[in-house]
């Protein structure tokens, strides 16, 4: 008896509550009577013993993200969201705070346009009375949906330029795929770049026109920011492709992109899959001319052929924007002759290949293919020549002299180039130092010894009475290097004279002189 009289005193209050913005729930627990909701509105009822659940109907006019916030006087109790056929979306069981003694609720979903049905449900015998009130905020979809989703496979995807036109999307509660359409018609790299906001997890992939999988990826979102970043370049041939976005674990969330294309201007356009593939379908090219070709995520590898009238030798050339290329040659039957795997310059990140070959008379292939990243290519087949050989140089030094510079002859194996470089300076003298003077008991004369330089051809000694030499002054030469003295006579008596040293050398007519020595005052008896 008194359970029943907590009950109408319950249902009393509930239809006493009237506030400004808020209205009161009738609801009847089945779907088809649902009660109207106005979204914005505040909406209060109360959990009775009659009705397992009450529900409410409501309208997106758009795609969107619906934000749930209520409370409820009640130990525990359910809270539904479905969508127009009633299928379950969404069902929790929150239990109370023991200290307020209130269930708080606070949830956002994202859904497409359509009709959907919020209802909250008792738990055993647990009333009470409760309130909710359901904001929404659209996305701004580019391709509006409905309920279920309108682009969820690939036939019916939804057809998008690749002009770097910004596209807006949504993964939603009930629209967990979207899939999206291009077409090249030439082949070339598109930039996807794709913003996922406040979605933890989004998981991408990328097909072709068959339905093939080309690439895929699972990616996390930044932790501080919360979003998505995606900057992802795809090299690929002409033709139509899909990309489709996908919920991960599940996570929901607006995201926006855009594609812009890249021509790669190749010399031989392919189509999906490649049309150049084997020595069989080459495409033939001419030895001096240069031919722009591209590595695809559909498309691996690229052959080409050229003949030979004569025996010949080659230069090869391939340039790319890769990390790795394997550039391989064979013969006329197919049979491999060599192949590299030339690497990428770090700094530059740019490959620049060169391999000279020489070959007999015949028809011949070459591949360039994929190593572990795609891009665009150049190759080259010439006859050798200075300007477009690697040179392979043998080096030969030519030391210094006293009368001429030291340099290196480079001399390139392959095409005979020649160059000079690594000029050396001349060589020099030993400065010039005195090491001994004195008198004889004879009078006016000087007695000079000096160092000797090993490389010298003699040396010169010079003296005055003038402290800078200006008048007055005599050299004395003295051939050969291991000289090391001279006796300077018919000197001024009781007279300061001012010395120097230094060496020379000779070489037919030309001479050159090492410096003076440091000068050397004496006086004579």
């Amino acid at each position: 008896m008194g359970k029943r009289l907590m009950c109408i005193m319950a249902l009393l209050f509930s239809f006493a509550i009237i506030s400004t913005g808020s209205k009161t729930a009738s609801a009847d627990d089945t779907i088809n009577n649902a009660t109207p909701y106005s979204l914005g509105t505040t909406m209060n009822g109360v959990i009775v013993e009659n009705f397992e659940k009450q529900f409410y109907k409501f309208e997106l006019p758009s795609s969107g993200a619906i934000h749930i916030t209520g409370s409820a006087y009640v130990q525990y109790a359910y809270f539904y969201l479905y969508d127009e056929s009633g299928k379950e979306l969404r069902k929790e069981l929150p239990s109370w705070n023991s200290t307020s003694q209130l269930i708080t609720i606070d949830y956002t979903n994202f859904l497409t346009a359509g009709t959907y049905y919020f209802a909250v449900g008792r738990y055993y015998e647990r009333y009470g009375d409760y309130n909710f009130k359901i904001d929404f905020t659209s996305t701004g979809e580019s391709f509006p949906e409905v309920n279920g989703g309108s682009n969820n496979k690939m036939n019916s995807a939804s057809k998008i330029e690749t002009t770097g036109k910004m596209y807006t999307g949504q993964i939603a509660l009930n629209d967990d795929r979207d899939f999206y359409t291009f077409s090249l018609a030439k082949s070339g790299a598109v930039n996807l770049k794709a913003t996922f906001y406040n979605t933890k997890y989004v998981r991408w992939k990328l097909y072709d026109n068959d339905g093939k999988e080309l690439e895929h990826d699972t990616n996390y979102w930044n932790e501080t920011t919360q979003n998505i970043v995606l900057d992802m370049v795809f090299h690929l041939t002409n033709g139509t492709y899909y990309i489709s976005y996908e919920m991960y674990d599940p996570y929901e969330g607006k995201y926006d992109f855009t594609l812009p294309y890249t021509p790669s201007n190749a010399s031989f356009d392919e189509s999906n899959g490649g049309t150049n593939n084997s020595p069989q379908t080459a495409s033939s090219m001419s030895t001096g001319n240069t031919y722009t070709g591209q590595l695809a995520i559909n498309d691996e590898k690229d052959f080409y052929s050229f003949s030979l009238a004569g025996n010949s030798t080659l230069s090869i050339n391939v340039a790319a924007k890769m990390r790795h290329i394997t550039v391989k040659l064979y013969n006329s039957a197919g049979v491999e002759q060599w192949h590299e795997t030339p690497y990428h310059n770090e700094t530059t990140g740019n490959i620049t290949f060169t391999k000279v070959t020489a070959l007999a008379a015949g028809q011949y292939f070459i591949s360039v293919e994929k190593y572990d990243t795609y891009g665009n290519y150049t190759v080259n087949v010439s006859q050798l020549s200075q300007n477009n050989c690697p040179h392979d140089y043998e080096n030969k030094v030519i030391a210094s002299t006293y009368f001429a510079k030291g340099y290196t002859i480079k001399t390139c194996k392959l095409c005979g180039k020649k160059e000079i470089t690594n000029y050396t300076a001349v060589r020099k003298l030993s400065q010039g130092s005195i090491s001994t003077l004195y008198s004889y008991p004879a009078k006016g004369r000087i007695f000079v010894r000096w160092y000797t330089d090993g490389d010298a051809s003699g040396y010169q000694v010079r003296y005055s009475t003038n402290k800078k030499f200006k008048s007055g002054t005599k050299i004395k030469k003295i051939k050969g290097s291991s000289k090391n003295s001279k006796n300077l006579t018919k000197l001024k008596r009781r007279k300061k004279y001012y010395i120097q040293v230094r060496s020379y050398k000779t070489s037919g007519k030309k001479t050159v002189y090492g410096k003076w020595s440091r000068k050397v005052v004496y006086r004579t008896r």
